[in-house]
């Protein structure tokens, strides 16, 4: 399960990350180097290693959140977590809350383009 996981949360970020890039672009904020065909191809070459970081982050959050399970209650809750029920819900949850990201990015692209230029001081 974590594998897949991992793998849809990679994909979902980078599908956020091109998103908002190309609503940037679009806004006129950015000047896009590359065709969307190409920055796909450059975030799947990047996949392994956003993976990696995901995993490692994932670790550290769920040492710290459950740090105060017993053995018991968190061999319970991994055992519920492996219901096929449950990594629908999970998958389910994670898809509504990246969607939500990468709208509010692609909103927050176009509002840039109605700011004025700022100079560092």
């Amino acid at each position: 399960m974590a594998s897949d996981v991992e793998e849809i949360s990679v994909r979902a970020i980078q599908e956020v990350q091109i998103r908002f890039l190309l609503a940037a672009a679009a806004a006129g904020v950015i000047e896009l180097q590359m065709e969307e065909p190409d920055l796909r191809g450059a975030m799947r070459a990047q996949a392994d290693e956003l993976g990696a970081q995901i995993a490692a982050n994932a670790l550290a959050n769920a040492a710290y959140t459950y740090q105060s399970f017993s053995d018991e209650d968190l061999a319970a809750y991994a055992e519920a977590l492996e219901h096929p029920k449950m990594q629908q819900v999970y998958t389910l949850m994670n898809a509504v809350q990246y969607e939500i990201m990468a709208n509010r990015f692609e909103a927050v692209a176009a509002r840039l383009a109605a700011m004025q230029p700022s100079q560092d001081i």
